[in-house]
C-alpha cells in the first residue's frame, strides 16, 4: 500500500510539472532570446589558445565579481598526469601557471603541483577533482573587481578522428555548452597556430575546434562527416499554424513522462505479493549473510557503495577474519588492517572475492606502511596506478554482485524507464530547444533513482516480504522509542546488530544508541565510528565513471568543461 501511494504520488507531481512546463513553454516564456543566450555564472572573459597539433596552450583572463579562493578552468574528459597517455580521451596536463596563487591540478583527490607537475601532494581547500587552477587555499585572495590569469599547457589525448574532405581532424571541444562567455575571435577569444573555427560561440554553445593531423591512424575511430559541424542553432520561421501545433505538442509531450513512469512501475515494479508486516521489528528477519542485505533488502540495490563495503569490514572482523586499526592523523584517521588467513573459512563466493581485494591491496601498499601484517588501507589506494587497477576490479566485482541479483530481484522495470526516458530526450532535442525540457527529464530521472529504485525493482518469490521485514527492522535500529523501552539488546550480540545496522545504512543511529545506554563504551564508539569513515576510501576509489561525453554537435570529441571561481 506505502509504495502505491507513492508511485501514485510521483505520477501527480510528474504530470503537474509537466502542464507547468508545458503551458510556459507553449506561451514561449521559455524561448526568450534573453533567457536562453545570456550567461549569468562567473567565468573567464577572455581565452587565449595556441595550438600546435595535439599541444595546446591556454591562458584564461578573469575580474572575479566577488572575492574567491581559487580559480579554476575543468574538463569534461578525464585529465591524467604529464606522460599518461593510458587513458584514451583524455587531456595531460603537462604544467599549470599563476598570475597570482598557487598553481595545481587534481586527480582523484590528489594534486600535483610544483616543479614538476608529476609528483602527487596533498590539496588545498577549495580544490576539485579533474581541473587546473590557481588557489590560496583558505585566504580568499583573488580579489574582487582585480584582474588575473590563469595557464596551462596539456596535452589532447583522443579516441576519434574525423576524416572531412579527405583529411583528417581532432575535434576539440575547447569549453562546453554553458561553461563560458559568449566568445568572439573579433573579441575575446584568440586562436593562433593550425586550425579550423568559426568566429562566434554562444554561451548555450559547444567552443569546436577543429585541428589537423597528419600522424599514425591505426589507433583511432574514424568518423567520416561531409563538413565541419558547430553547434550553432538557427532560428526558425514558423507559421501561426505550426506554432499552435507545436504548443500542442509540447503540453502533450511533458505528459508523456508521468504516464512512462506509472505504467514502468505498475507492469514492471508493482509487487504481487504483500503481507502486514509490523512496522518495527525488533530482531533480524533471518541470519542472512550481511553483504546480502545490503545489496538486495536495502535501496540503492545490488550496488558497492561506501554502506557495502563498510558492511564486508565490519563483518570480517566480527568474524575475526581480519584485525583492525585506526591510527589518528592530523586530517582524519588511517585504517590499518590485517588479513587472518586461518579463520578464512566458509566463504562464499562474493567474500572470497572480497578477500582478494584485500590482499590486492596489501600488495600494492606501501612497503613502510606494512607492519606486522597490518598493512595502511588508505596509502594503498591514494597510488594513481592502484586506482586505475581498482577500477577494473570493481567493475567485475559489481559484475558479480549483479549476477547474484537475479536470484532475487527482476529489473526490467529501471532498464525501460531509462530506455524511454532517453528516446524523449532524443525527440525533445528536434522539437523544443532542449535546455530546459532536458532539465526537466534529468529532474525526473534524478526522483527516480533516489527514491524510486524500489519503485522500478520487482522481488522474486517471497523475497519482497523479507524486504518488508527488513526495513522494519531498520526502523527499530534507527533508535525508535521502542529500541530504547527493549531490555532485548542488553543480551544480544550488539556486534551482529551493528553490521546489519551497516548493511541497513543506519550504523550512525545504532552506534549512538549503543554509546548512550551504556552497551559500548567511548573508545569502541570512536573506533568503529572511525573505521566506517576511513572505510569510505574503498567507495571513492571505486569511482562513479570516467568524466562524461559530449552530445549533440560535441559527439566525438576530446577537453570541453570551462572556467569558475569558488
Amino acid at each position: 500500500m506505502k509504495e502505491r501511494n507513492l508511485a501514485i504520488t510521483i505520477t501527480l507531481i510528474l504530470a503537474i510539472l509537466g502542464i507547468i512546463l508545458g503551458v510556459l513553454f507553449s506561451s514561449g516564456i521559455l524561448f526568450s532570446n534573453n533567457f536562453t543566450n545570456s550567461y549569468y555564472e562567473f567565468n573567464f572573459y577572455k581565452s587565449d589558445l595556441k595550438i600546435n597539433g595535439t599541444h595546446v596552450e591556454e591562458k584564461l583572463y578573469y575580474t572575479p565579481d566577488k572575492n574567491y579562493h581559487t580559480l579554476f578552468r575543468n574538463f569534461e574528459s578525464l585529465i591524467t598526469p604529464k606522460g599518461d597517455y593510458s587513458v584514451k580521451n583524455s587531456v595531460i596536463i603537462n604544467s599549470v601557471n599563476c598570475g597570482a596563487g598557487n598553481p595545481y591540478y587534481k586527480i582523484s583527490g590528489s594534486c600535483y603541483t610544483m616543479p614538476d607537475f608529476q609528483t602527487q601532494n596533498s590539496c588545498k581547500p577549495y580544490t576539485e577533482n579533474n581541473e587546473y587552477g590557481c588557489t590560496f587555499g583558505d585566504t580568499l585572495g583573488f580579489e574582487e573587481g582585480n584582474n588575473f590569469w590563469i595557464s596551462s599547457e596539456f596535452t589532447l589525448n583522443p579516441d576519434n578522428l574525423f576524416k572531412i574532405n579527405g583529411k583528417y581532424y581532432i575535434k576539440f571541444i575547447a569549453y562546453g555548452r554553458n561553461k563560458h562567455k559568449t566568445l568572439t575571435t573579433e573579441d575575446n577569444l584568440r586562436i593562433t597556430g593550425n586550425a579550423v573555427y568559426t568566429n562566434k560561440y554562444l554561451s548555450k554553445e559547444y567552443v569546436i575546434i577543429y585541428i589537423p593531423y597528419e600522424g599514425e591512424i591505426n589507433n583511432f575511430n574514424i568518423i567520416e562527416k561531409p563538413n565541419f559541424e558547430y553547434d550553432s542553432i538557427p532560428k526558425k520561421k514558423q507559421s501561426m499554424i505550426i506554432i499552435i501545433i507545436t504548443s500542442i505538442f509540447f503540453i502533450l509531450l511533458h505528459l508523456i513522462p508521468s504516464v512512462l513512469f506509472f505504467c514502468s512501475w505498475y507492469f514492471f515494479g508493482k509487487e504481487l505479493t504483500e503481507e502486514d508486516v509490523p512496522s518495527q521489528l525488533s530482531q533480524s528477519p533471518t541470519d542472512r549473510k550481511p553483504w546480502e542485505v545490503a545489496s538486495f533488502f536495502n535501496p540503492p540495490f545490488g550496488r558497492i557503495d561506501s554502506n557495502f563495503f563498510s558492511t564486508m569490514l565490519f563483518d570480517f572482523y566480527r568474524r575475526k577474519i581480519i584485525d583492525l586499526k585506526l591510527v589518528k592523523k592530523f586530517f582524519g584517521n588511517n585504517l590499518l588492517i590485517k588479513i587472518n588467513e586461518n579463520k578464512a573459512t566458509n566463504l562464499d563466493n562474493i567474500e572470497k572475492e572480497f578477500l582478494i581485494i584485500l590482499k590486492k591491496l596489501k600488495e600494492s601498499c606501501p612497503k613502510k606502511e606494512v607492519s606486522n601484517d597490518y598493512f595502511n588501507l588508505n596509502k594503498s589506494l591514494s597510488s594513481y596506478k592502484t586506482k586505475l587497477e581498482m577500477s577494473s576490479i570493481y567493475q567485475t566485482f559489481q559484475k558479480s554482485i549483479d549476477e547474484e541479483s537475479k536470484k532475487y530481484l527482476e529489473k526490467k522495470g529501471l532498464p525501460f524507464f531509462m530506455i524511454s526516458s532517453l528516446i524523449l530526450c532524443f525527440i525533445s532535442f528536434f522539437t523544443v530547444i532542449t535546455i530546459f525540457f532536458l532539465s526537466f527529464i534529468s529532474i525526473f530521472i534524478v526522483i527516480i533513482l533516489s527514491v524510486g529504485s524500489s519503485l522500478l525493482i520487482k522481488y522474486k518469490k517471497d523475497f519482497y516480504i523479507e524486504y518488508q521485514k527488513w526495513q522494519s527492522f531498520k526502523k527499530w535500529l534507527k533508535g525508535s522509542p521502542a529500541m530504547r523501552e527493549s531490555k532485548f539488546k542488553g543480551v544480544v550480540l550488539w556486534e551482529k546488530y551493528l553490521v546489519y545496522g551497516t548493511a541497513l545504512g543506519v550504523s550512525k543511529q545504532v552506534l549512538k544508541e549503543l554509546k548512550n545506554e551504556g552497551i559500548i563504551d567511548d573508545r569502541r564508539y570512536n573506533f568503529y565510528s572511525g573505521v566506517y569513515v576511513a572505510s569510505n576510501s574503498f567507495a571513492t576509489s571505486s569511482g562513479g565513471g570516467h568524466g562524461g561525453g559530449f552530445g549533440g554537435a560535441g559527439g566525438g570529441g576530446v577537453g570541453g568543461g570551462g572556467g569558475g571561481g569558488r
